[in-house]
């Protein structure tokens, strides 16, 4: 998204720019020779000459200039490319959260951005009866589904948490410096926003949650599975419950 505006803003710049030079030239050449018509008209004597280095060193220094603009022009069009392309590799196209690629990058960064003493928690939850929503109301009220949720997951979630779609129908949270109990908490908060927010007031929305706090021997793979572990152990006790990962 804020690739896309760049774009169109250097793209206007571009344009300004062009037209800004284009004016100041034949401004230039218009009051030059408005001054020299006078002289012409009167016959006065002047040197063609000078008048021509004058014009030739202006035009050369205006030409300079806007290679200059075209230079830095086309060092903004590769950033934002850069940018585009960044956010094509790490952002779900469909709810702009983090994909399940970075997602999974900062669960293996945390160690590193945190020390070892402080709790690291991760959130994984999964849309109950997902498949029937899209069967019974059509894709495209499927994937309204999946953009609501990832809304509220975002606007009810804290400074600092990090929200992203694992993929399909599942979204996790990754929840620095909480504690299983504050993460508990946490979840079954959301849990309660999704079940009171339906989407369009119409159709429900409710999830398997399975929520995990890091032990020190743990690898991000290793959180990840044991919080997947309890997210499907919700699943198969019905859904729309918080299951709270045990060691192992």
């Amino acid at each position: 998204m804020v690739a896309k505006e760049g774009v169109w803003l250097t793209a206007l710049w571009m344009g300004a720019a062009l037209r800004v030079s284009a004016g100041l030239y034949v401004g230039l050449l218009a009051s030059g020779w408005a001054a020299l018509l006078p002289q012409i008209l009167a016959g006065t004597w002047f040197d063609a000459n000078v008048v021509v280095q004058l014009y030739g060193s202006q035009l050369i220094y205006l030409l300079l200039t806007r290679l200059l603009v075209a230079y830095r022009e086309q060092a903004g069009r590769l950033c934002l490319e850069t940018l585009a392309l960044h956010e094509l590799a790490h952002t779900d196209p469909l709810t702009h959260l983090a994909n399940r690629r970075s997602s999974r990058n900062a669960i293996k960064a945390e160690p590193e951005r945190h020390p070892a003493a402080e709790p690291v928690s991760l959130l994984l939850l999964d849309l109950d009866r997902f498949k029937a929503i899209n069967d019974t109301h059509g894709h495209e009220v499927g994937g309204r589904v999946l953009v609501h949720v990832a809304e509220l997951l975002h606007s009810h979630s804290r400074k600092g948490d990090q929200v992203g779609r694992w993929g399909g129908e599942e979204f996790v949270l990754l929840l620095p410096n909480t504690l299983l109990r504050e993460a508990q908490e946490l979840v079954e908060r959301l849990q309660g926003i999704l079940n009171a927010n339906l989407l369009e007031g119409r159709y429900p929305v409710s999830a398997s949650f399975g929520v995990a706090t890091a032990f020190p021997e743990d690898t991000a793979d290793s959180l990840v599975s044991r919080a997947d572990r309890a997210m499907y152990r919700s699943k198969q006790a019905g859904g729309n419950r918080v299951v709270v990962a045990t060691a192992g």
